[in-house]
């Protein structure tokens, strides 16, 4: 006779279970997110020291001219 070993789940278990799948999800997203503005802040970093304009930079690399405003004041900070 083969005995099954069976797991029973409470409420509060399936919960947290499904809580941390979700951090974990979520945690992904935003880290994804945050290398993506990393990305863009470096290549538009790059092009504003190549003298490329501002519209040119919001078309090629998709980003805002609020982006790109925010990327010279931190370079004028490092200045």
């Amino acid at each position: 006779m083969r005995k099954m070993k069976t797991k029973i789940l409470s409420l509060g278990d399936r919960l947290r279970e499904e809580g941390i799948q979700i951090g974990v999800k979520k945690g992904r997203e935003e880290g994804r997110e945050e290398g993506i503005e990393k990305k863009n802040f470096t290549a538009t970093k790059n092009m504003l020291e190549k003298d490329f304009p501002v519209s040119t930079i919001c078309d090629i690399l998709d980003v805002t001219p609020e982006f790109v405003q925010k990327v010279i004041e931190a370079l004028r900070k490092e200045e």
